[in-house]
């Protein structure tokens, strides 16, 4: 069974890649891994627009995950919990309303 140090070491280099698939996606913005410290919410990826929550684990729990994004999100951030099971793609939750903003502002610009 694998050790707790060994699942924080996988967990931080899931927020490590985060960090550079988020960097790739959005050039030029301030993307970088949360620092956690005690007392202090902050997401576990740092970046414009979104609170990230990462899970990186044997079965994670996607409406936990995304109920700690939700309930520490910062201020005009948009609450979203990226996780991935073992050998598997990661996925991505955020809620409806979240989701068809995006739909919309999507739609809208391809047409423009």
């Amino acid at each position: 069974m694998p050790s707790g140090k060994y699942n924080r070491k996988k967990g931080a280099d899931f927020e490590r890649e985060l960090v550079h698939l988020f960097r790739d996606a959005m050039p030029g913005a301030p993307v970088k891994r949360g620092l956690q410290c005690r007392g202090a919410e902050m997401a576990d990826v740092d970046c414009p627009v979104f609170w990230i929550e990462a899970k990186r684990m044997k079965r994670p729990n996607i409406r936990a995950a995304y109920k700690q994004a939700s309930d520490d999100c910062g201020k005009g951030k948009i609450p979203v919990a990226i996780t991935r099971a073992n050998r598997e793609d990661a996925l991505v939750t955020l809620s409806l309303d979240d989701f068809l903003d995006f739909v919309g502002e999507w739609w809208v610009s391809r047409e423009e």
